[in-house]
């Protein structure tokens, strides 16, 4: 199994390449993806959505921003 941690805040087109990356690999069936939304001002949960049959993300949203 491989994790990958993606900490994202107001990024989501950044995260929609990242993910879409992380799609095009051949051992993607081995992959969980973490997405830590740093308190972002929105969300775009429906970037989750597009990769929901290709990929296992699970994504958290923190309470307040708590930068790097």
């Amino acid at each position: 199994m491989i994790d990958i941690i993606i900490p994202v805040h107001n990024d989501w087109q950044y995260l929609k390449y990242a993910l879409a990356s992380i799609a095009e690999q051949t051992i993607k069936s081995c992959i969980v993806v973490y997405v830590i939304d740093d308190c972002s001002d929105v969300t775009s949960e429906n970037i989750f959505e597009f990769f929901k049959d290709e990929l296992i993300i699970k994504y958290y949203r923190l309470p307040e921003c708590k930068g790097p």
